[in-house]
C-alpha cells in the first residue's frame, strides 16, 4: 500500500525532515531559486547565498492505515496552506504526533 503525492514550495529545512523520515521515499525534487536571495557586493563577493523552494513527488510506503495517516498529517503541516489554517504546531495533537514520527538512524562515524 503505498500513496504518490505532490508537495510545493517546501523549504530547505522541510525537505530535511522528509528526507530523514522513515516509511517516505522522494521520488522527484525540483528546486526553484527564490528571487532576491543571491547577493554580491561591488566586487563580486558573495554575501549571502541562493536559497531555493522545493517541489518534491513523494511515496508514502507505510506498515499500517495509523501511520500512512500520520505521515500525511506531517506532510500536510509543512506546506503554506497547512502551515497558516490546518495545522497548530503549538498544540498538544501536533506535538505527540511528531513524537510519534519515526526517523532514519544514521550510524555515527568513528573518527580518530
Amino acid at each position: 500500500m503505498s500513496k504518490i503525492i505532490k508537495y510545493h514550495s517546501l523549504s530547505s529545512e522541510d525537505l530535511e525532515k522528509i528526507r530523514n523520515l522513515e516509511g517516505v521515499k522522494l521520488l522527484l525534487t525540483t528546486h526553484h531559486p527564490i528571487q532576491g536571495t543571491h547577493q554580491t557586493d561591488d566586487f563580486g563577493n558573495e554575501i549571502q547565498e541562493q536559497e531555493y523552494m522545493y517541489d518534491v513527488e513523494v511515496e508514502i510506503m507505510p506498515c499500517t492505515i495509523k501511520e500512512a495517516c500520520t505521515l500525511e498529517n506531517f506532510l500536510d503541516s509543512m506546506t503554506l496552506g497547512g502551515r497558516d489554517h490546518r495545522h497548530d504546531v503549538y498544540g498538544s495533537d501536533y506535538q505527540e504526533m511528531i513524537r510519534t514520527l519515526k526517523t532514519k538512524t544514521r550510524n555515527p562515524t568513528n573518527k580518530k
